[in-house]
């Protein structure tokens, strides 16, 4: 009886483990897909005069939308927004009507609609680039997270702590029930 006991212990404290570990990586994903079908398209990230920013920032109106939405959060003053194609060269939006259509500019944000998202698939497609401003060069360095709130992990955090204590008292068990015998 005491070694079907040990070896039930020793399953339950390895079980246990592996959760304690696994917990983590099992981070709660939304998926919104109205038709079961999730449709991913992959844009280049938003620029600022023509170089990468934090400053510039881009997502979907909501879930399944083509309209997308960019706002710019520097302090320089916004002179517009244009297109960089592939090889670097501006365009201007009214120069590509039939792949995209500006729903509206107003004060540091641009929604605009893709009608062609082959045109601004990365990473050849057309890049949205802010013109604006600045007293320096723009900096790409991400600004520095001072909330004190935690990224929100969820159930995850709760199961990997329940699974670790899980695998202490087997462990203990264990150790105790050798130490008897």
């Amino acid at each position: 009886m005491k070694k079907i006991l040990s070896a039930v212990l020793s399953v339950i404290a390895a079980v246990s483990v592996c959760l304690a570990f696994a917990a983590p990586a099992m981070a709660e994903i939304h998926v919104y897909s109205p038709q079961a079908v999730a449709v991913i398209h992959e844009a280049n990230d938003p620029l600022l005069n023509g170089k990468p920013t934090t400053q510039v920032t881009g997502a979907q109106v909501e879930a399944g939308s083509d309209q997308l939405v960019f706002t710019y959060t520097g302090d320089g003053e916004l002179a517009g927004w244009n297109l960089i194609d592939k090889n670097g060269n501006a365009v201007d939006l009214d120069d590509v009507a039939d792949k995209c259509k500006v729903v509206k500019m107003d004060g540091n944000t641009l929604i605009i609609e893709v009608l062609d998202w082959a045109a601004f698939e990365s990473p050849d497609g057309y890049t949205v680039n802010c013109l604006a401003k600045v007293g320096s060069a723009p900096s790409g360095d991400a600004d520095k997270d001072t909330s004190s709130t935690s990224p929100d992990t969820g159930v995850s955090v709760a199961a990997a702590a329940v699974s670790a204590v899980c695998a202490g008292a087997a462990i203990l068990a264990l150790s105790k029930k050798k130490d008897a015998e």
